[in-house]
């Protein structure tokens, strides 16, 4: 699980065979800003308000060069390389959280949602119970790695099969980054957060977008969704008149959110029952 995920962007294009001189010309050109912009959010490790706004400001500064007509007009959104900026923005937020790279994984993942049992038929479920895992991918989480296996407990110790296992991974935190998110795109997400909230029902599901495109007649409140953060606090057709910069209450509320939310009790009913409260 690389966590620096536009990196990894970069160096996939420049394997490429089929690139145009242009795009050849621009990933050499954009080198040296990605390593300008990696180098001074990796040298920031508090995790005060200041440390925060600092790494909004690189990451700022990031986005207006690669954001740049050329790069536009050379590499279109399926090639990811605007978008992946966001996604690696994110690991350089969240590891600032104290201890959490020594617990966690923080990155793209295929995080866990449920797993079911599905042997072929009775002859088969004596010997391998038939377990199979669904899980979603994700532009950025923070995880568990954990192996899971299941063997059928009533088998002939001599036809007892090894485990039948599997490494997941139970998000704590799973994230969407986009560019933007349209009514389609939110339905998109909407589905999703049911999907990874059966996998672990404490996990923090959020959305970070640039701009929110959403028609008003739907209420995220309504969904499974705990958050969208929007980053600029507008519209994709206000911000090409006038571009918004990412706004630094909105990024400090996203890791303060995500910190409370690692450093809180996820189920403390004894608490609950001494507060009559227990929703």
């Amino acid at each position: 699980m690389n966590c620096f995920i536009h990196d990894n962007n970069i160096e996939a294009k420049k394997r490429q065979k089929k690139q145009t001189k242009i795009q050849e010309t621009l990933i050499k050109g954009l080198e040296p800003e990605y390593e300008k912009w990696r180098k001074q959010s990796l040298s920031i490790e508090r995790s005060n308000r200041e440390s925060n706004d600092r790494l909004v400001d690189h990451f700022e500064a990031y986005k207006k060069f690669i954001d740049g007509e050329d790069y536009k007009k050379a590499f279109t959104s399926q090639s990811k390389l605007h978008s992946t900026v966001l996604e690696e923005f994110m690991y350089y937020l969240f590891r600032r959280i104290p201890h959490i790279e020594a617990m966690m994984k923080l990155g793209p993942t295929r995080a866990y949602t449920n797993l079911f049992f599905a042997p072929a038929d009775l002859k088969k479920l004596q010997v391998d119970c038939g377990m199979n895992v669904y899980t979603k991918n994700q532009d950025f989480a923070i995880s568990k790695a954990v192996h899971i296996s299941a063997t059928p407990g009533e088998s002939p110790e001599k036809e007892r099969p090894k485990p039948a296992g599997e490494l997941i991974f139970v998000p704590v935190l799973s994230i969407e980054c986009k560019t933007y998110i349209d009514k389609t795109m939110y339905e998109g997400a909407v589905a999703t957060a049911e999907r990874i909230k059966q996998g672990n029902p404490y996990s923090r599901f959020i959305v970070v977008s640039e701009f929110y495109d959403v028609t008003h007649d739907v209420d995220p409140k309504h969904s499974k969704i705990d958050q969208i953060y929007v980053l600029r606090k507008q519209k994709s057709s206000e911000g090409k008149r006038e571009l918004n910069p990412v706004d630094k209450d909105v990024a400090w509320s996203l890791f303060k959110d995500t910190q409370e939310h690692l450093e809180a009790p996820w189920s403390d009913m004894e608490s609950r029952i001494k507060s009559g409260l227990m929703i």
